[in-house]
């Protein structure tokens, strides 16, 4: 370590000793409120080292152990900033943040930088020490000082200074004409040449003694433009950047003119705020006044610890406070308003926390009864407290815990529980009397006396725990008022010396005459509770004769003076709770009152409920007590809680019109956070919109307004534009969750209020798309339509080939009906003309066999004979072909089924072909499996078939012909008729069994064509089989197919 830090290190240690001596006697008076976050609250570390705001509204700390997020709830932490070597940092030194919202890290290593649309933490700098300071210029340089050193980055150029290297450098700030001015640790500052790139020296204090005497360590530009200078133990300098003059602020307190300075921030425009290493100085550049705020043990409201090392005013009017032990203090003018006098370590302050009965004498000093530390006069004027404790002395108090006080003149009447009455001098604060068993001849039923009211000058009204009393304070006699009020008397109000009121503990409200000592009950009949049942805490008239009840536990009433009209004001017309504790009525438009759960500003005019203020705007508790409250002479109000006293003006209370931003801060997604433009699979977020597949359609969505003030109080309303259009509205809750969304697109709004009447203008947005599935996707929507019109297509094509082959079918039928009818024309034709020829055919025949047998022995003349008889049995055939086929295809065949061996008939047919077969020099066999085939057949149908078949294999066979008879395990028998004729094309292998079709290269062999049509209908009408085998290469092979007779 080196002297010039030694030096000042002992400085420290001494002007915080010193300090620390005078900070304990409370010499310092101190009005100012704080809120404390430490690591109990969430925060990363209580060492706190830099603040900012960004351009949404968030407040991000610096900490020795990571970055941390604030929005009024919750810190979001980032820790392990890690450069492109793998060195990872958690100790953020300082930030910055640029016109544009880039926010720029200091570690202890090196520079960071963050953009929220990436959210993502870009290393731009690794010095591998501590960022001291750094600061963007107008030019947009990034200056940087690490270790003392400079480094300037602009367009990713990184240039460092090594000239400066000698000189400690410590601070940056730019002035209002964007110039940049460093400081360093000798005193010296150096002034940026933008020209030349070379720094000019202004020397602060050519005077000093030693280098330690101008350790500059922050430098700061006020809205003025000018250069406020805080050093280690010179104390503060401002200057004039355009004429190089300076002035020392000189503190009247000379400790403050050696203080360690930290941190500037400039409140309004004569407030500045320093921060040193011992509290906070607020000096006033107007008046020159100052006003030292410090670490109080005992005040949970003072700053949390005395090192501070940085100040940010927020969006919002706040300070934010960073310290090096006590996390981050928070400060609102607001919190002001309401001051605060609580048990502290001081005697100045005041002796008890439950504040009872609060009431002023004839010098408007208060005098104000505990129940837990006896009796306090406070000095409206100056604030000075004076404790009155109880002690076995008789002029000091009896006891410590004090209800009921009433001033009359000069003395000041106080009850206590259970020990009786005590008088007491105002101007002496001595006890005159003390009442407690008995007093002259009056014999007291109990000694608490609750609470007072005056009658008169002579007379004093005593609510006791067993009744009503009368004290006279000439003949110092207290007697009861009646039997009819023997119950714990709360409140009393005198209307006048006849018309009393009584409230009583649990007995409800009564009216007393003192004329005549008549007592009636007063119902409160607005519920079906008994009028038994309802405690009075507090009774107030106003200017129109109307009486102000406060109760316990049934809100508040108003009765008019002829009690025959009541008004009842509780919880479901807004009052935070239905136990109101006191009421005073401040003037024609304002009401307080103290309640169970905060104070409530009312309208009396509509009764309409103006403000509730509770402990985040700065209460000491939210419980405040039994008729604990007063209106003072300056036109301050004061009200007694469990935890203190508060007083305000309230003409100071002023309501904020700031509008809030509010913030998504986090969406999960099915129990997963999704970060800004981070994937979780197809999920995508940008900054106001998130894209979902629809497996992640669960979604909880945080938000935060961002008031810092009283961000506890901060009730929301949302709503979902695609599921419901209504807004819901909520509490203080700030997640969201949303089930099983269906898929689409939807718009989420969420708005935000403090007081539950007037709604922020901003409102949070955030679209939302939950992608289809696949098939409820545009782009299978695209190929559903395409498909369909695809199909569609399709089926007016099939139609359309559907319609042409119908068409094409009927066109057929009709051209298959024409030529059936042709067809059948020409069979009909021709059978006619066989009917016409074969009579006289038949007629040649029988001459012609007649003269056959007359002429013998004249070849010629036979050979002759044998043609014409020839030819006359070939037309006589053909006659008869025409004629059976005829009858196959056009009316009808009858067959008669016979079983028939197949065998024999086969054999005999061949039989009349061997002479032929011989003829022709036909190599002619038959072969069979056995000598036996049963068959069910029509046999002179059977018998046209293998006629005409083997005719067939014979008429067009060269040298072989073949009959083969053979079965399968099918039961079926096969006849096949081989030939070594020329082989039938295969596609004419159909076209042969149709009637009249001959083969071309068949042409000279004389034929009908009707023999195989024949042959194959009859085979079909007895459940047989013709086919040609057109597997065969070499020979022409018909079969004949049959089943078998079982």
């Amino acid at each position: 370590m080196s002297i010039l830090k030694i030096n000042i290190f002992y400085k420290i240690f001494f002007l915080t000793f010193i300090l620390s001596l005078f900070g304990n006697k409370g010499i310092f008076s101190q009005s100012y409120y704080f809120k404390h976050n430490q690591v109990e609250k969430g925060l990363s570390n209580n060492t706190v080292f830099c603040c900012i705001q960004d351009k949404d509204g968030f407040i991000w700390m610096g900490t020795k152990d990571g970055l941390n997020r604030y929005d009024g709830n919750e810190f979001k932490i980032y820790h392990n900033f890690t450069y492109k070597n793998g060195q990872r940092d958690n100790y953020i030194r300082t930030l910055y943040l640029d016109n544009i919202g880039i926010i720029y890290i200091g570690t202890r290593t090196g520079v960071f930088k963050y953009q929220k649309e990436d959210n993502i933490f870009t290393p731009i700098l690794f010095t591998g020490e501590e960022i001291n300071d750094l600061k963007k210029d107008s030019e947009n340089n990034l200056w940087i000082i690490s270790n003392h050193q400079l480094f300037r980055i602009k367009n990713k150029t990184i240039k460092r200074y090594s000239n400066l290297d000698h000189l400690g450098l410590t601070s940056l700030c730019i002035d209002k004409q964007g110039v940049v001015w460093i400081s360093t640790d000798i005193g010296i500052l150096k002034k940026w040449n933008s020209y030349k790139d070379t720094f000019e020296d202004v020397d602060l204090f050519p005077n000093k003694n030693n280098a330690s005497d101008a350790h500059i360590e922050k430098l700061y530009t006020d809205s003025d433009g000018k250069i406020w200078i805080g050093t280690a133990s010179n104390g503060i300098v401002r200057f004039d950047p355009q004429t190089h003059t300076k002035t020392t602020i000189d503190f009247k307190d000379e400790l403050l003119n050696h203080i360690y300075v930290r941190d500037f921030i400039e409140y309004d425009k004569y407030e500045l705020w320093i921060a040193t290493e011992y509290g906070i100085v607020i000096y006033n550049t107007q008046t020159k006044k100052s006003t030292h705020l410090y670490h109080i043990y005992g005040n949970d409201y003072s700053l949390a610890s005395n090192a501070i090392y940085c100040l940010l005013k927020d969006a919002e009017g706040g300070v934010w406070i960073g310290s090096y032990f006590g996390g981050v203090d928070y400060y609102n003018k607001r919190y002001s308003y309401f001051e605060k006098y609580f048990v502290q370590s001081q005697s100045t302050n005041i002796s008890g926390n439950i504040v009872r009965e609060i009431v002023a004498d004839y010098k408007n000093n208060l005098w104000i009864g505990t129940e837990d530390g006896g009796l306090n006069k406070l000095d409206i004027n100056n604030h000075n407290i004076t404790q009155l404790n109880p002690s076995k002395n008789k002029t000091n108090l009896s006891y410590f815990n004090i209800h009921g006080l009433l001033p009359i003149g000069s003395k000041l009447y106080v009850g206590t529980f259970e020990h009786g009455l005590d008088v007491l001098n105002i101007n002496t604060n001595k006890i005159l009397e003390h009442y407690n068993e008995t007093y002259g001849q009056t014999s007291l039923m109990n000694k608490f006396f609750v609470c007072f009211a005056k009658l008169s000058e002579e007379n004093i009204l005593c609510g006791m725990r067993y009744g009503l009393y009368i004290f006279n304070t000439k003949t110092k006699k207290i007697n009861p008022v009646s039997d009819k009020l023997q119950m714990l008397i709360t409140s009393i109000l005198v209307i006048d010396q006849n018309n009393i009121w009584i409230g009583t503990y649990d007995k409800g409200l009564y009216h007393l005459n003192m004329s005549n000592k008549e007592v009636n009950p007063i119902s409160l009949n607005h519920t079906e509770i008994k009028q038994t049942y309802i405690g009075i805490t507090s009774l107030t008239k106003d200017s129109l004769g109307n009486v102000w009840v406060g109760t316990e536990g049934e809100g508040m009433f108003i009765l008019n003076s002829s009690k025959s009209n009541i008004k009842n004001i509780s919880q479901e017309n807004g009052l935070p709770s239905n136990s109101v504790y006191k009421i005073i009525l401040y003037d024609n438009e304002n009401i307080w009152l103290s309640t169970a759960k905060g104070l409530v500003n009312l309208d009396p005019r509509n009764y309409h409920i103006k403000k509730i203020y509770t402990m985040s705007d700065g209460l000491l508790s939210d419980q405040f007590n039994y008729n604990s409250g007063h209106k003072a002479a300056n036109g301050k109000l004061y009200f007694g809680s469990v935890k203190g006293l508060i007083s305000f003006d309230p003409n100071n209370i002023l309501n904020t019109n700031y509008q809030a931003p509010i913030q998504i801060t986090n969406i999960s997604i099915n129990g997963h956070d999704i970060p800004h433009s981070n994937s979780l699979e197809k999920n995508k977020r940008c900054n106001d919109s998130i894209l979902l597949t629809h497996q992640n359609n669960s979604i909880s969505i945080n938000y935060s307004s961002l008031s810092y003030i009283s961000p506890e109080k901060i009730n929301y309303r949302y709503k979902l534009i695609g599921s419901n259009k209504n807004w819901q509205y909520l509490r203080t809750n700030q997640t969201i969750n949303f089930s099983a969304l269906p898929t689409g697109n939807y718009i989420f709004y969420v708005q935000a209020t403090s007081d539950n009447a007037n709604w922020n203008n901003a409102i949070g947005k955030l679209y939302i798309q939950i992608l289809p599935t696949f098939w409820q996707s545009p782009i299978a929507i695209i190929l559903y339509f395409l498909v369909s019109i695809a199909i569609i297509v399709v089926l007016i094509f099939f139609y359309h080939i559907k319609t042409i082959k119908k068409n094409n079918k009927k066109i057929k039928e009709m051209e298959l009906l024409k030529e059936k009818e042709i067809y059948e024309r020409r069979i009909d034709f021709l059978v006619k003309f066989a009917h016409e020829i074969r009579t006289p055919l038949t007629l040649i025949k029988a001459p012609l066999e007649k003269i056959k047998s007359l002429i013998a022995n004249q070849p010629k003349v036979e050979k002759q004979l044998q043609t014409m008889e020839r030819n006359t049995e070939r037309i006589i055939s053909i006659s008869n072909e025409l004629l059976d086929f005829r009858k196959v295809e056009v009316t009808g065949y009858q067959l008669h089924l016979i079983e028939i061996n197949i065998v024999p008939l086969i054999e005999s047919i061949i039989s009349s072909f061997f002479e032929i077969a011989k003829e022709r020099k036909i190599e002619f066999s038959f072969k069979k499996n056995q000598n036996a085939y049963i068959i069910k057949a029509d046999k002179e149908a059977i018998q046209k078939i293998i006629t005409n078949l083997l005719e067939n294999a014979i008429k067009y066979s060269n040298s072989i012909v073949e009959i083969k008879l053979y079965s399968d395990i099918e039961n079926k028998i096969y006849i096949s008729f081989k030939n070594d004729g020329d082989k039938i094309p295969i596609d004419q292998a159909e076209k042969i069994f149709e009637p009249y079709y001959r083969l071309s290269n068949n042409k000279h062999i004389t034929g009908t064509g009707l023999g195989l049509a024949i042959s194959k209908s009859l085979s079909i009408l007895q459940k047989g089989q013709l086919t040609y085998d057109t597997k065969e290469q070499v020979f022409n092979i018909f079969i004949l197919t049959f089943p078998l007779s079982m």
